[in-house]
């Protein structure tokens, strides 16, 4: 993703790291006036509804103690001061890419050809943007590999929707699915 903006738009951002992102959010919340909620934990927790926002998944319905519309001011400050600083973090590289690609069918095309063949691992734990993105990429030639087990899906509080894997030979009808029902790794203790 980072490739796909760097091409086109000439991105400069910095991936920001989890630590940095809840320091970004401690100093929003001051900025906000809510210094008694600054805490280390209550930025993540932000930041954790923030990336679901970011990705297409509902609103946790958790009660973060602050006014009505709050968390959208805050999505917008933290969305101005990290665009600000050229920052981004993993939710703003996929979706950044995923509508760039939406919106430009020339350069979605360009990539679709560039990359011939995409190998997507743990795919049970892929989420909505991220499997819009994978199926642009994947094209017309659909030449797409993915591994993934629907006993182990572990991220739906990321929005991550098993769907995605049990309804994968409908979306791509060609597919040949190889089942792996022997395990060679674990001994029967162990299983």
């Amino acid at each position: 993703c980072f490739s796909i903006l760097k091409e086109r738009r000439g991105y400069h951002a910095s991936l920001t790291s989890e630590n940095k992102r809840i320091r970004i959010m401690e100093e929003l919340l001051k900025n906000r006036g809510f210094e008694r909620m600054c805490s280390a934990g209550f930025a993540a927790e932000l930041l954790s509804e923030i990336s679901r926002i970011k990705n297409g998944i509902s609103f946790s319905g958790k009660d973060f103690g602050i006014p009505q519309g709050s968390l959208q001011l805050l999505l917008n400050d933290y969305t101005a001061f990290m665009n600000e600083r050229g920052l981004c973090d993993f939710d703003d590289l996929i979706l950044h890419s995923l509508v760039l690609l939406q919106e430009n069918a020339a350069y979605r095309e360009k990539w679709q050809h560039r990359i011939r063949y995409l190998l997507v691992d743990e795919f049970q734990d892929v989420n909505l943007i991220q499997y819009e993105l994978i199926k642009l990429l994947a094209g017309k030639e659909k030449n797409i590999f993915v591994v993934g087990d629907d006993d182990q899906s572990i991220y739906k509080f990321r929005g991550a929707n098993i769907r995605n894997i049990l309804d994968f030979e409908k979306v791509f009808p060609d597919a040949k699915v190889v089942k792996l029902e022997q395990n060679y790794r674990s001994t029967q203790n162990i299983l």
